[in-house]
């Protein structure tokens, strides 16, 4: 229905990502030795802009013809968590 009525629905999942709420992950005794603990694909945390490219091609008209889907932008971290066979 929403997108006969021209409205698309998608989503961005983004990863661990370079904000004071990660900052705060990091300092906290207990959160901060899981956040240690995770693997991260690309090696890296993403950087905020890196997250508002993908949001901004969404809402541009090069996506105008996604609609229904989640764009994963972890750095590889929800592939990573998936199994190597179905």
């Amino acid at each position: 229905d929403w997108g006969e009525a021209g409205i698309r629905l998608n989503g961005i999942a983004p990863g661990p990502t370079e904000t004071a709420i990660l900052e705060g992950t990091r300092e906290h005794p207990a959160f901060g030795k899981g956040f240690e603990g995770l693997t991260l694909p690309l090696g890296r945390t993403a950087d905020p802009a890196e997250i508002a490219k993908v949001a901004a091609f969404m809402l541009g008209p090069d996506a105008s013809y996604v609609h229904g889907t989640v764009w994963y932008v972890d750095g590889g971290n929800e592939a990573a968590t998936l199994p190597d066979r179905i």
